[in-house]
């Protein structure tokens, strides 16, 4: 499975599960858009956006980004530091980027593990 299998595996569950939801997804890797602030910041057209943003904010968090990955994909080292890869650390530089906004950033490994993220992240708004 490629990451736009799952990519497209998460819209189809958000769809039916969430349908409600307001979500975008980066196909191109350069969309930002709205209040959060990318062209402020200078981040606008700065690499490895992440691949879903969820705009429906739940809990204490305002919304849910996740960098969606292939199942089997490894992102950190044995040791809990991130491989050496610019493109993955462009990737994280987004994702905390994200959670000092006040969402919920994260990388997903595989669609059950981002169906499982993003279970729990509505689960707070109960």
């Amino acid at each position: 499975m490629s990451e736009r299998v799952v990519q497209k595996a998460v819209i189809q569950y958000l769809a039916v599960a969430y349908p409600k939801v307001e979500y975008r997804t980066d196909k191109d890797g350069v969309f930002i858009k709205g209040n959060w602030g990318a062209k402020k910041e200078g981040k606008q057209g700065k690499k490895g956006f992440p691949d879903l943003l969820i705009k429906t904010p739940s809990g204490d968090y305002r919304g849910m980004v996740l960098e969606l990955k292939d199942k089997g994909v490894t992102i950190w080292k044995k040791d809990g530091t991130l491989r050496k890869d610019d493109h993955l650390r462009d990737q994280l530089d987004w994702i905390h980027w994200f959670r000092e906004l006040g969402c919920c950033a994260d990388f997903a490994i595989g669609f059950e593990d981002a169906k499982a993220k993003i279970d729990n992240y509505f689960k707070q708004s109960k």
